[in-house]
């Protein structure tokens, strides 16, 4: 492979690096735009690490075929096309940002301004700086994404419990310390759903079982004790 010829595949391969971006950013905005948050950024975050792996698949698969080739003239190559890379850089960071936006709105149902995701100022000289710079956004993103959910997750569960009783917050802690939820977060997003009082008899039969699985325990530790003395 000639250096025209390294030229033309690293190119098309920035082509498709491009084209996969846009395919998986209209693919969440369509899962979001349906009130999918959660497969939204399943999506996202799997479909978004494929492209990177299948990308630095390539761009190995390119250095090997480099053939009479050498890193200088594989170095002027990428210089050549430096504006074209910068180029491709500042679309998927434009189309990130705008995927941010939308699973900020989307997880709040209003506007909201999410921290910008900047793309750091990038200085191609080889491959690997290419690579590099696509992986660097990557994972910012990823990063202020579930940075994003989190704080909205957060922000819920505080509106949420602010608006529960003290007598349903205590019958909740008793449904979490009998194991039937792991949180309290949990559970309140269970009832938020179903509603407390809809789910009254449930919760009783519920800690009823509970409290029985305590006795039958204690019986049982008691029982250990008791044959603890006896061999003494």
């Amino acid at each position: 492979m000639n250096s025209d010829e390294f030229r033309k595949e690293f190119e098309k391969l920035l082509d498709e690096l491009r084209e996969s971006v846009k395919k998986l950013t209209l693919e969440v905005e369509k899962l979001l735009d349906a009130g999918n948050v959660r497969e939204a950024y399943r999506v996202w975050r799997e479909r978004s690490r494929t492209i990177t792996k299948e990308f630095n698949e390539y761009i190995e698969k390119l250095k090997s075929m480099d053939g009479g080739i050498d890193e200088k003239s594989m170095e002027e190559v990428v210089k050549e096309v430096r504006e074209r890379v910068e180029e491709v850089v500042e679309e998927i960071s434009k189309s990130f940002n705008y995927i941010l936006k939308r699973f900020g709105e989307s997880s709040t149902n209003r506007t909201v301004s999410p921290p910008i995701y900047r793309a750091p100022k990038i200085f191609i000289g080889t491959v690997e700086d290419v690579f590099n710079s696509i992986m660097h956004i990557f994972k910012g993103i990823e990063e202020a994404i579930e940075e994003s959910l989190k704080s909205v997750r957060d922000r819920l569960d505080s509106v949420v419990s602010a608006r529960i009783r003290k007598r349903e917050l205590d019958v909740i802690d008793q449904l979490v310390d009998a194991g039937i939820f792991r949180s309290r977060s949990e559970a309140i997003a269970y009832f938020v759903r179903r509603g407390i009082e809809s789910s009254r008899e449930w919760i009783e039969k519920a800690l009823e079982k509970a409290k029985k699985i305590r006795e039958l325990q204690e019986s049982i530790r008691r029982e250990l004790n008791d044959l603890d003395k006896n061999n003494e």
